[in-house]
This record gives C-alpha cells, sequence and structure tokens, in this order.
C-alpha cells in the first residue's frame, strides 16, 4: 500500500480497483505456467479480493513506481546537471580523468584467433559487425566516420546518463570507454522515503472476481516469448483499439526493418507481443488503421500485401492483392467506417497519385478515381465523415512541395479541388487532424525551413482561416498530433524541439504542454488519442537515439506519465542466470558500459520484477543456485550471494579467493561452489562454502593443465572438466575431482574429440555428454560430440546423422535428452536422444531471433528451457517446452534444477 500511495502522492496515478482487475485478468489470461498460479490463487483460499491485493497490487504497483521514478526530472536533476555539463566539457577536450562519471574501459576483438587479451571480449565476424553499427547508432554516427576521443551526444536510460568514448577502431579490432554518471537507485531512494508515507485507507468496495486460468501445460516442441518490450525503432504505426495501443513494424538505428508488433494495454503498463503467424511481412514508413474490430496493416512491400490483425482472435488474415493499388511508402490512409482508403505516396518507379479502396468485408480492392493532384509523398489525410480531404506533400525527386489538395468522395468516386485562398504556405511533414468541421494542418517543413504556422480548413465554406501565431510551439516537422474532441495536441518532432502544445479552434490560442517528464522522443513517433490521454512512442531525437519507450500525457492534469517497461531488464549479454524452482534471475552481463540491474521472471504471473541493487555486485558472468541463493560470480575477487526471498544480498568473503579472468567454470555440489580455470591464469581450483562464507583450496595435484572456455559438470560425486583453450596444447584433456577426497583422475584421451573452446557439456545421471564448440586453429566451428562415461573412462561419439550444423550453442538436459539451440545463422536447434544416439531438430515456429557466439543465456526449468539476452545486446527472451523425462538424476537433485548447479561460462 506504501507504493500506492508514494504513486498517488508524487506522480498523480492512482490505482483504482479497475486496474487492479485488469492485472488479475492480465495474469490469469497470459499465465505462462498456469498450474502454479491456480496454486496461487488456492493457497490465498480462491479469493479475489486477497488475490487483488496479495498478488496484483504488489506488481502493478512495482511496476508503476519504478517506471514513473526511472525518468522523473524532478528526482534526478542534480545527477542529469552534472552528466550535461561534464559530457560538454568532454566534447571541448577535457581529459577523462577529471569527470566525475564512473569510467569502464572496454576491447572486443572480431573472430578467435590471434593474439589473446584476457579482458577482450572475443566475438564472432557477424556479431563484430553487427556491434558495431549498433556503436556507430549510439555515437550519433550511422554513416559518417567515428572521430577517435570524442564523446557520443550523452545518452539517458533507467539508471543512468552516459557517454561512449572509442579510442582504437579497424576493422578486427574496437577499444572504447563508457563514462555513465548513475541515478540514486530506486531502492535508496525508497528506502528513505517510504517512513514518511502512511498508506491512505480503502474507498468504496469492489465487487473483485476471480478470472478463470487459461492455458494448461505447454506443447511440446514449442516456442513461446518472454513478456518483452519491442527493439527501439521509428516510422512505425500505432492504432487506438478502444483498450490498447497496436504497434506495429518500423526501422532501427541500423537499418533493420521490423516485421512484429505489440499491444500496449495503459491500465496494466504492459505489453503483448503480436503472433508471428501469418503476419505481414517487415515494413516501415506503412500505414495502418484501426476498424473497431481488427488493425489493417497495408503497404511499404514491394508484393503490394498487407494483413488485418483481430486482437479478440489474436490472429493474423492476410488481405487481397487483387486490384490493389501499387505498393507505397509514405502514403496516406483513413478509415470511413466502412473502407479503408490509402492515396498517393512513394511507389517502386517513382511517386504515385492513385489509391484504393479497401473493404475488410468482402476483402476487396476497388481503385480511386484519378485524382487532380500531383504525385506525391509525406502529404496528410483526414476523414470527414463523407469525404477524404489530402493536403500538401512532396516530391523528393525534384524537390517540389506542394500547397493545395483535393477531397475525395467515395460515395461518388470523384475529387474536388480544394481552395489554396489563405492557405498555409507549402509544406510537407507537417500533421492534420479532423475536428468534425474542420481540417487543421499544422507545423512541417517548407524546405530547408521549418514550420510554426498552420490553418483551419472548412469543407463546407471551402475556407481557410489561419492558426495564431502567439504561443505556438516551436517549429518542427515529422512530429505527430491528435484531436481530444475539442483541442489538438501537438508533440514530439525533429529541429531540437522540448515541448508541445494544445490548439483550441474555438479560441484559437495555443497552451503549452508541461515539459517535465514529457515525451521528446524526436521525429518518427507514433501518437494516439485514448479518450482521456495522448500517447506517444518510439522515435528517433535529435542526438540519432532511437526509442523503446513514450509517454501518456493527460491534458486535464497537464502530466506525463511514462508508458513503462514493465521491469524488463536492460538489454544485455554474457550476462548470468539461476532458476529458482520458480522463478529466473538475471543479472549483470555485458552492455554499454555497467550494466542496469537484473530482474526475476515469474512464468506463473509473466511478469517481472527489478532485484535490489543495495548491496550488490554489479557485473557477473556465472551463478548457480543453492537451494536458497544464487550465488553470482565473475572470476574474483569479488562475488554476491541474492537471497530472493528477502531481495537481499550478502557479499561473499574475499579471503583467499580467486582472482582470474573471464573463461572459468563454476558447478555446485550440494554444499559447495566449485570454481575451475580461467583466461590468463595457471591452473585454478577453489571451492567456496556458503555455510561459513570461506574460500578452500582445491588440490591441483594431477589436476588438467590450465585452459578456459571448457565443459564441467557435477556427477552427483564429482565434477568433470573436460576441453576448453588449453594452456599447454592441443591434448583433449580433463579430469574428474573429488572433492571428498580432494583428488582428481584424468579423463581417457583415447577416442576423445577433439579439444575445443565453448562445447556444450550436460550430465544424463550416467555420462557427461560433450557436443559443438570452437576449434581455433584450423576448424572454426564444430558439428560433433562423444559421451564420456566415468565409470568406465570410455568415449563413445555422438551420432553425426541429423545433427544440427556446427555453431557455439548452449544446452541443457531435460531428464531423457540434450537439449541445444543458438550459434548458428538462423534460430535452429537440436535434441539428441542418448538412449537412441539419434538427433530431432528443435521447431522453427515462432523461434527467437538468431543468436550467434553462445552469450545469451540458457535456464531449464523441468519442462523448459528459457533462452534470454544475448550479443547484440536484448532484452528479448523466448521459452522451448520439451515434454521431460523422469527428471531425476542419480544424487537426488531434480532436472528442474540442473542449469542452476551445472551453469557454464558461455
Amino acid at each position: 500500500m506504501l507504493k500506492t500511495e508514494a504513486l498517488r502522492r508524487f506522480w498523480q496515478v492512482t490505482i483504482t480497483p479497475e486496474r487492479l482487475q485488469a492485472e488479475l485478468d492480465r495474469m490469469a489470461s497470459r499465465s505462462q505456467a498456469p498450474a502454479r498460479l491456480r496454486e496461487l490463487f488456492a493457497a490465498l483460499d480462491n479469493d479475489p479480493m486477497k488475490a487483488a491485493e496479495c498478488l496484483a497490487r504488489p506488481l502493478l504497483a512495482d511496476r508503476l513506481i519504478r517506471a514513473s521514478y526511472a525518468h522523473d526530472e524532478r528526482l534526478h536533476a542534480d545527477v542529469g546537471a552534472v552528466a550535461r555539463r561534464e559530457a560538454s566539457e568532454l566534447r571541448s577536450g577535457v581529459s577523462l580523468l577529471r569527470t566525475a562519471g564512473v569510467r569502464t574501459e572496454a576491447e572486443w576483438r572480431r573472430g578467435h584467433r590471434g593474439a589473446r587479451s584476457p579482458g577482450a571480449l572475443e566475438l564472432e565476424p557477424e556479431e563484430f559487425d553487427a556491434r558495431l553499427r549498433g556503436l556507430r547508432a549510439e555515437m550519433g554516427r550511422a554513416t559518417a566516420e567515428i572521430v577517435f576521443d570524442r564523446p557520443s551526444p550523452l545518452r539517458e536510460d533507467e539508471t543512468r546518463f552516459y557517454v561512449l568514448v572509442v579510442h582504437e577502431l579497424d576493422d578486427r579490432h574496437v577499444r572504447l570507454a563508457t563514462i555513465e554518471w548513475p541515478k540514486r537507485p530506486f531502492d535508496a531512494w525508497w528506502n528513505e522515503t517510504r517512513g514518511n508515507l502512511t498508506p491512505e485507507l480503502a474507498g468504496a468496495t469492489f465487487d473483485f472476481r476471480l478470472p478463470a486460468v487459461a492455458g494448461t501445460a505447454c506443447a511440446d516442441d514449442t516456442w513461446t516469448p518472454t513478456l518483452q518490450l519491442l527493439d527501439p525503432r521509428y516510422w512505425h504505426t500505432a492504432v487506438w483499439t478502444g483498450s490498447e495501443m497496436i504497434v506495429f513494424g518500423g526501422m532501427s538505428s541500423v537499418g533493420t526493418i521490423y516485421g512484429d508488433g505489440s499491444r500496449y494495454d495503459p491500465a496494466t503498463e504492459t505489453w503483448t507481443l503480436l503472433p508471428e503467424t501469418d503476419a505481414p511481412g517487415a515494413r516501415q514508413s506503412h500505414v495502418a488503421v484501426w476498424t473497431g474490430t481488427e488493425m489493417i496493416v497495408w503497404g511499404a512491400r514491394a508484393d503490394g500485401s498487407g494483413a488485418r490483425y483481430n486482437p479478440v482472435s489474436n490472429t493474423w488474415t492476410p488481405t487481397s492483392t487483387v486490384n490493389a493499388p501499387a505498393p507505397a511508402w509514405n502514403a496516406s490512409v483513413v478509415w470511413t467506417g466502412t473502407e479503408m482508403i490509402v492515396w498517393g505516396g512513394e511507389g517502386l518507379t517513382g511517386l504515385l497519385n492513385s489509391g484504393g479502396r479497401y473493404d475488410p468485408a468482402s476483402d476487396a480492392w476497388t481503385p480511386t478515381a484519378p485524382a487532380p493532384l500531383a504525385p506525391r509523398a509525406y502529404h496528410t489525410a483526414v476523414w470527414t465523415g463523407s469525404q477524404m480531404i489530402i493536403w500538401n506533400g512532396y516530391n523528393v525527386h525534384i524537390g517540389q512541395l506542394y500547397g493545395d489538395g483535393a477531397r475525395y468522395s467515395p460515395a461518388t468516386n470523384s475529387w474536388t479541388p480544394v481552395s489554396t485562398a489563405g492557405a498555409p504556405d507549402a509544406r510537407c511533414y507537417h500533421t492534420a487532424v479532423w475536428t468534425g468541421t474542420e481540417m487543421i494542418v499544422w507545423g512541417g517543413a517548407n524546405e530547408p525551413a521549418y514550420d510554426q504556422s498552420g490553418g483551419r480548413y472548412n469543407p463546407v465554406t471551402d475556407t481557410w482561416t489561419p492558426t495564431s501565431l502567439v504561443d505556438a510551439p516551436s517549429q518542427r516537422s515529422f512530429h505527430a498530433a491528435v484531436w481530444t474532441g475539442t483541442e489538438m495536441i501537438v508533440q514530439g518532432g525533429s529541429f531540437n524541439v522540448v515541448a508541445g502544445g494544445r490548439y483550441d479552434p474555438a479560441t484559437d490560442t495555443w497552451t503549452a504542454t508541461n515539459p517535465v517528464n514529457s515525451a521528446n522522443n524526436g521525429q518518427g513517433i507514433t501518437a494516439v488519442w485514448t479518450g482521456t490521454e495522448m500517447i506517444v512512442w518510439g522515435g528517433q531525437d535529435d542526438n540519432f537515439l532511437f526509442h523503446y519507450d513514450g509517454g501518456r500525457y493527460d491534458p486535464q492534469l497537464d502530466f506525463w506519465h511514462p508508458t513503462g517497461t514493465m521491469n524488463v531488464p536492460a538489454a544485455r549479454g554474457l550476462h548470468a542466470a539461476a532458476w529458482t524452482g520458480s522463478e529466473m534471475i538475471i543479472w549483470g552481463g555485458s552492455g554499454w558500459g555497467t550494466t542496469a540491474p537484473g530482474a526475476r521472471y515469474d512464468p506463473a504471473t509473466d511478469s517481472w520484477r527489478t532485484v535490489s541493487t543495495v548491496g550488490a555486485r554489479i557485473y557477473a558472468e556465472t551463478a548457480v543456485w543453492t537451494g536458497t541463493e544464487a550465488i553470482f560470480w565473475d572470476g574474483g575477487p569479488l562475488g554476491g550471494r541474492y537471497n530472493p526471498a528477502t531481495d537481499s544480498w550478502i557479499l561473499m568473503s574475499t579471503a583467499n579467493a580467486p582472482v582470474g579472468g573471464p573463461g572459468y567454470s563454476l558447478v555446485w555440489t550440494g554444499t559447495e561452489m566449485i570454481v575451475f580455470g580461467g583466461i590468463g591464469t595457471d591452473t585454478v581450483a577453489k571451492r567456496y562454502r556458503p555455510a561459513t562464507d570461506t574460500w578452500v583450496d582445491a588440490t591441483t595435484v594431477n589436476a588438467p593443465g590450465a585452459r578456459d572456455h571448457h565443459a564441467a559438470v557435477w556427477t552427483g560425486t564429482e565434477m568433470i572438466i573436460w576441453g576448453g583453450f588449453i594452456n599447454d596444447g592441443t591434448i583433449p584433456t580433463g579430469g574428474r575431482y573429488n572433492p571428498v577426497t580432494d583428488t582428481w583422475t584424468p579423463t581417457n584421451v583415447a577416442d576423445s574429440p577433439i579439444t575445443r573452446m565453448w562445447p556444450v557439456g550436460v550430465w544424463t545421471g550416467t555420462e557427461m555428454i560433450v557436443w559443438g564448440g570452437y576449434e581455433w586453429l584450423f576448424l572454426g566451428d564444430l558439428g560433433d560430440g562423444a559421451r564420456y562415461d566415468p565409470a568406465t573412462d570410455s568415449w563413445t561419439p555422438t551420432s553425426l546423422v541429423g545433427a544440427p550444423t556446427p555453431r557455439i550453442a548452449q544446452g541443457v538436459w531435460t531428464g531423457s535428452e540434450m537439449l541445444l539451440w543458438g550459434g548458428a545463422n538462423d534460430s535452429s536447434g537440436g535434441r539428441y536422444d542418448p538412449t537412441t544416439d539419434s538427433w530431432s531438430p528443435t521447431t522453427l515456429v515462432d523461434a527467437p531471433p538468431v543468436r550467434i557466439g553462445g552469450r545469451w543465456s540458457t535456464v531449464w526449468t523441468g519442462s523448459e528451457m528459457i533462452i534470454w539476452g544475448g550479443i547484440i545486446e536484448t532484452q528479448q527472451g523466448s521459452r522451448y517446452c520439451a515434454a521431460p523425462g523422469n527428471g531425476i538424476f542419480a544424487d537426488g537433485f531434480e532436472s528442474g534444477d540442473a542449469s542452476a548447479w551445472s551453469l557454464l561460462l558461455p
């Protein structure tokens, strides 16, 4: 209740009973572990009031308050001022050493051959190239050359302000620094603030209802995405359904064109991805309308395709291409109540002045009559109730702006020119809204200048009235505008805009919108009107920062609320993950500088919760689950133990702790964590005992030679080490360590696979299976493997028939199969059955995007493999269902805990 009160007091956000019911409904309809959610409801006596207060309110309040806190300019004003001043000083030549910001150095190398550096991140060629494109975008230099030792534009995310500085760059190597000014952590602010709050007593009662939990156990060989956000983008589309905003398509900072979308529910501040099945192809600068029951997407594809999305059935239906208009980009669109009318735009061979009417009831197109207008794009269109009005536009090929327009009547399939007497200047990239009696045109570009003028057009009298310039928003183009019923609200745009404005045509007056916490997302944004709020999302700002966030503007309160990020952890790779039995914990990893805090994903409620940072270690690459705590470790000498029950950390002792580079391995024995190996170290073997918070040496007598990026498993009595980059040669050696006797036994080399880095390693209960990886001298990625039986100290090769293509994959043991995924230039994977020595592929249907290089995380839940994150940095993940076997190991551990106590550094 304290967070509910804080939201009301500081951000004018009220958690109404209706919002709590919506959160309950969301959980029940989207639960990814329905049996467990039913158990949670049963534990609350299946009482809807208890479920609303004990399940829905904590999740909803935490989601809302963290989103509100993260970007509140009032709370972060001091650190923001320091960041802006010092970033400006850095651009003027001040030394990096003189800043108060936290400096982090990083180095990337293309490929795995050649001289090795313990601190360098070795990337696959595709990873390196893609990450370099992302770096150029971050530097604000998408096409131009990066200037060495000159900082990027100042960036801001949920936890910090930061700049990047590139020191060295060539086609195989990058060295850079991140300077960041951390915001005050939410937990620190909350611990200080909560004592001053008194929860408000509940008012009138509400008739909560307990929703039926949808779904059953997952279906074998299927993928389901985790709760996630869309990637940053612009030139997408957005429509309002009456309860949700649906976003589709768009383009990224590096030119990736998207074919995905998501539904945003402002009641619960959550996003739901649209299905991929039958979805239209990737596109940007297309058009979309809402019909009352469906979203229609069309255009910006050479094949002239489109599709209708029904949010009730969550399905796509392709639109007919028979008699469809010529494919077009930057066309205009209106919805008449029965038809979608598209007109103009940039075609495959030039500009268009043609269009078509699409009737979704009959899935049929009808061409519009020829228009009395020159071909154009970047024009606007509004629907009056009986006519479509086209105005302005641009011919980019000849640099011609148009200051004319026409009215199209579908009833007569005829056009009527619009008067130009008293009309606004010719322009493009402007906006137009319909008030019910007039079309208001405002802003845009009249090349090479920008405009802050506008005009109101009355089609009954065919006359124009200029809009006032007094207190009008600053000049801009590529902005967004909505009509509220009484006012036009303008927001965003290019040309260094700060705030928007509200225009009242009844009084011909402007009122500035509140600039505090406003969504200044730049150009290529979308905006929809909900009936009470304007929602702005996406876009590219003047610092070339692409957005996956936005804001909701309430004109009654003149107040902005963020759209929120659902507590989804920041994009990253090389992070750690652990499965607790009910949640996946993500922590640490690599992003642009110090990675933001981690989070816990609960499939039962399909929700993320941010992990406390109080007393935490920020960076970690590996983790083990002890049964009550996750131990996160990054090579030493520091590490931390996280208790999800109390959301608290204990720093681990550094006395006698190992100090090594990346590439070490961890296993959990049931009482100890054993650490072995790492880049740039002699043979290192240590045991950590959480019960006493002590490190003890493991003997290195007869231990395998120093190595990194090897396989390691725990058998129940021994840790088995095999392969890796071996410091003293290429012989495929390994060893078995018994912690009870503190002794090593070498593994047999006869019939062993060739040595390799990054092999997958799993324990079946009787054998260790290793597969795939990278041979650094001659062969590159590998596609073979073998089974090692410690009882006979012997190797048996795994079948090559039907095996996945060579790759650096990740894998888990399901109880009956080794499950592999990723590492190739597609979204494929494989399942290996050691009983029959046979392979079967994992489905490509709804599979997550390609990941290469092994830098994502993988956990096994007992029935599903969850993959998340990766390099190139992403905050997306997915769950793969594999029908579980008996799930019990020889030592009594359940397979659901396997990934937690035998995780390896990728």
